[in-house]
């Protein structure tokens, strides 16, 4: 089977996905797909293979969804609800186990466990040797405020292997019934798009390229607390960037359990980035 072939099969797949790549990474997909030869068209991706956050409602995954264009001169975006994987209070006070928290923990892998380590945001761990949680790490959990954000620390030998390996993996606390703008994420990305987020485009702003600006929805809907997590060359850009978001029509507020409106955290990336 030749490139052309492998070309024509990873797009039909994207489709199917409502993804389009830019040509750039068509190709160096391509070129993976053939390394690998397998293309997998129906297996949901995992955590790790995408780094998208996992989901604790449909919002949620609707907000992990990624805005792709097939034009180098048009801006790529998107907005998320969280980095890393998202996971509700409600949830968290049912946490026993590595294995609750990651349901597709790969446990196989593991001959011996040397450590593991809850991290809450402001850089305390609480440690255990096992992968059931102590009392200790479950009261990390169940304590842990909405927006924010803890780690997971993993290390690890295999069978047959005496070398210590080690993982970490980001977790993101959202409320129950996360905000929403209009009826969909389409709606969010129409918005943007009329409200002039193209001006950021990496022709005209290619020091934008990357940028991530945290934004809160409030309990009432609005939006506020916009912050830049780098300046942009001009205030005038930095200000018509910032009036884009706080311009916004008013959102559907998250909601905890008791069905309270609470604020939410979101972030709005520009440009290429990172898992």
């Amino acid at each position: 089977m030749g490139l052309l072939y492998f070309q024509e099969k990873l797009k039909r797949i994207l489709m199917q996905r409502q993804l389009i790549l830019p040509a750039a990474l068509l190709w160096s997909a391509t070129l993976t797909a053939m390394a690998v030869s397998v293309l997998t068209e129906s297996k949901p991706r995992t955590h790790a293979q995408t780094c998208k956050a996992a989901t604790a409602s449909e919002s949620a995954s609707m907000l992990s969804f990624t805005q792709y264009n097939t034009e180098p001169e048009k801006l790529l975006f998107r907005v998320v609800a969280g980095q890393g994987t998202l996971v509700t209070p409600q949830q968290l006070q049912t946490i026993r186990s590595v294995t609750d928290l990651m349901p597709d923990f790969p446990e196989n892998w593991i001959d011996t466990y040397q450590n593991v380590a809850l991290e809450n945001a402001g850089g305390e761990k609480v440690r255990g040797t096992d992968i059931r949680f102590n009392q200790q790490q479950k009261q990390l959990l169940q304590e842990a405020p909405v927006n924010s954000t803890f780690k997971l620390h993993v290390a690890y030998t295999k069978e047959r292997d005496a070398d210590i390996h080690t993982m970490e993996v980001l977790f993101c606390v959202v409320p129950e019934q996360q905000a929403q703008f209009g009826e969909n994420y389409q709606d969010l990305m129409n918005y943007l798009d009329q409200a002039g987020i193209q001006d950021f485009s990496p022709s005209k702003h290619p020091e934008a390229q990357g940028l991530m600006v945290d934004f809160t929805v409030s309990a009432t809907g609005a939006v506020g607390d916009i912050q830049f997590s780098k300046a942009l060359n001009d205030n005038a850009s930095e200000e018509k960037l910032r009036s884009i978001l706080a311009n916004m029509p008013t959102w559907s507020p998250a909601k905890n359990a008791e069905g309270v409106p609470v604020a939410q955290k979101f972030s709005m990336q520009l440009g290429m980035w990172r898992c």
